[in-house]
C-alpha cells in the first residue's frame, strides 16, 4: 500500500499545478483509477501474448462493472472521509533524497504503464 499511496501523493502534488487547485484530490483519484484499469488490461494482453490458446472475451457490462468497482474502491481509500489528507500528511515531510528517488520511480511506473498498455492492448 505504501507505493500505492505514494503514487497518489505524487499525482496529487502534480495536479496542484492546475489552475483550479480545489480539484486536485479528484484528479489524482481519477488518474490512479485509470492506471489500475490500464494495468489490468495490460496483464490480460501479456497473458494473451504468452499463451496464445487463452482467449479473453469481455462483455461490455463486465468491463463497465470492473471500472465502477475500481472507482468505488479508490473512492473509499482516498475521497471518502477525506482519506487523501492522511496520505498527504504521511509523505509531506519526506527528505529530498527520498522524494527524488520516489518521484523517479513514480514517473517510471506511469511511463511503463502507458508503454505496456499501448504495446500489448
Amino acid at each position: 500500500m505504501y507505493l500505492y499511496y505514494y503514487l497518489y501523493y505524487r499525482l496529487y502534488c502534480f495536479s496542484r499545478f492546475t489552475p483550479n487547485k480545489n480539484v486536485a484530490e479528484c484528479i489524482s483519484f481519477i488518474a490512479i483509477s485509470t492506471f489500475l484499469i490500464f494495468n489490468f488490461f495490460t496483464v490480460c494482453g501479456i497473458i494473451r501474448e504468452a499463451y496464445p490458446g487463452i482467449v479473453f472475451s469481455f462483455a461490455k457490462a463486465g468491463v463497465i462493472l470492473f471500472h465502477i468497482l475500481i472507482i468505488v474502491i479508490n473512492y473509499n481509500f482516498f475521497i471518502r472521509k477525506q482519506g487523501y489528507i492522511y496520505v498527504i500528511r504521511k509523505f509531506y515531510k519526506e527528505s529530498s533524497l527520498a522524494k527524488t528517488i520516489s518521484t523517479i520511480l513514480s514517473l517510471a511506473y506511469i511511463v511503463g504503464t502507458f508503454y505496456l498498455f499501448f504495446h500489448f492492448v
